[in-house]
């Protein structure tokens, strides 16, 4: 049983230099990767006490180029690693080390470091993180600081502005902010591959600080019409694909934080009554068209309507703010927290604020001028949004 914190969420009316955009469905054309750039935006506050908002920190320190001899060196200790067994259930320290340069390599020295991300290293990250997932809950509990992400599509400029912005936790930290993404890491961009590898080497060497859920193209059929089968099949083969499908197999669903900001993918669920509906979905977790895992891998909020009505993607629903308001009091909760849907400003607020839409892929497709967001969140529950705006050629 989760011991109920004391705080609760109230939403602030957002600054005027932060607009709420109306809700739109995702595009389904190939997508393009653009480059951003990001800007502040200061956010509502979150929590019982009445807070000044502020910027969000943008992190400091410029890495230190890696030279090709330092890139070559790297390849060779991370092709040496032990292949992960049963005589080697937890990555030691040495491998945490070679793991730590290698996505730092990835965030800080691309695209030069692309070439680090060969097969062996890629399954190797698959096998260790799957057993790290399923040590965790299907609705698992998160503590503030935490910075929230939603879609990133295989678009590796967006994940790198994201942790230029919020900082890569050095290995040796034990303080300092979580992340939290809310799913929808491959398809339609260009690497797929990379964006679910870096997130997925943090959550093995930060498994209480980097929390990824499940998207709704977290899913075998779907990665398979929309880009991320034939990534993998033409850039290591259609096996390591079956092995990825077996780790978002096991990726929870939804994250809880704090007690008060339930996050998830997509939506809500004619079906939710209580939260613990949520723990009780097994793993692994094969999706159905019906039901409350896709529910909340799919379902969307939709403005000038009550109620459950279909949704126009011929999965799951759309739904009201009587719904939200009626399922905040209901679950406990002050607020939802999602991504599932492209917004122009990268964040969108719904139902008297209860629900935020976070979208962090900017430029998305290559042809929406959207920006990406992040949204973070301070110890004391206090918000602001971190922008990041497109960049055109």
């Amino acid at each position: 049983m989760r011991e109920k914190r004391s705080r609760s969420l109230s939403l602030e009316k957002a600054s005027s230099r932060s607009s709420s955009s109306s809700l739109a469905g995702e595009d389904d054309e190939p997508h393009a990767v653009g480059s951003s750039t990001t800007t502040t935006h200061p956010s509502p506050a979150v929590g019982r006490k009445q807070l000044k908002t502020e910027p969000a920190a943008a992190a400091k320190g410029t890495p230190r180029a890696l030279t090709a001899a330092d890139l070559t060196a790297l390849q060779h200790r991370l092709e040496a690693l032990e292949p992960p067994g049963a005589h080697s259930a937890t990555a030691g320290d040495a491998e945490r080390e070679a793991l730590h340069d290698f996505v730092s390599a990835l965030l800080t020295q691309w695209p030069r470091s692309g070439a680090l991300l060969t097969e062996r290293i890629v399954k190797h990250v698959l096998l260790r993180v799957r057993p790290v997932l399923l040590s965790q809950p299907m609705l698992v509990p998160v503590a503030a600081p935490v910075n929230v992400c939603g879609d990133i599509h295989g678009q590796i400029t967006d994940l790198i502005e994201i942790f230029k912005a919020g900082g890569i936790p050095p290995l040796t930290a034990t303080a300092g902010a979580s992340y939290l993404f809310l799913g929808d890491y491959v398809d339609r961009g260009k690497y797929g591959s990379e964006v679910f590898i870096i997130l997925a080497t943090l959550k093995v060497l930060f498994p209480t600080r980097m929390y990824i859920l499940r998207g709704n193209h977290e899913t075998d059929t779907i990665c398979r019409v929309y880009g991320f089968f034939d990534e993998v099949k033409r850039r290591f083969s259609v096996k390591l694909f079956k092995t990825f499908t077996d780790v978002f197999n096991t990726l929870p669903v939804c994250a809880l934080i704090e007690d008060i900001a339930l996050c998830m993918h997509g939506g809500l669920s004619p079906e939710l009554r209580q939260l613990r509906q949520i723990e009780a979905i097994p793993r692994p977790l094969v999706v159905q068209d019906t039901g409350l895992a896709c529910d909340l891998l799919w379902s969307d909020p939709e403005e000038h309507t009550r109620g459950w009505q279909p949704s126009e993607r011929g999965v799951s629903f759309t739904f009201g703010e009587d719904i939200v308001e009626r399922m905040c009091q209901q679950l406990g909760i002050d607020i939802v927290l999602r991504a599932h849907q492209v917004i122009d400003n990268g964040y969108s607020f719904f139902a008297k604020r209860k629900l935020v839409t976070i979208f962090s892929a900017s430029n998305y497709c290559g042809e929406f001028t959207n920006s990406g967001a992040m949204m973070v969140m301070d110890e004391r529950c206090k918000c602001s949004f971190q922008i990041f705006k497109p960049q055109y050629e």
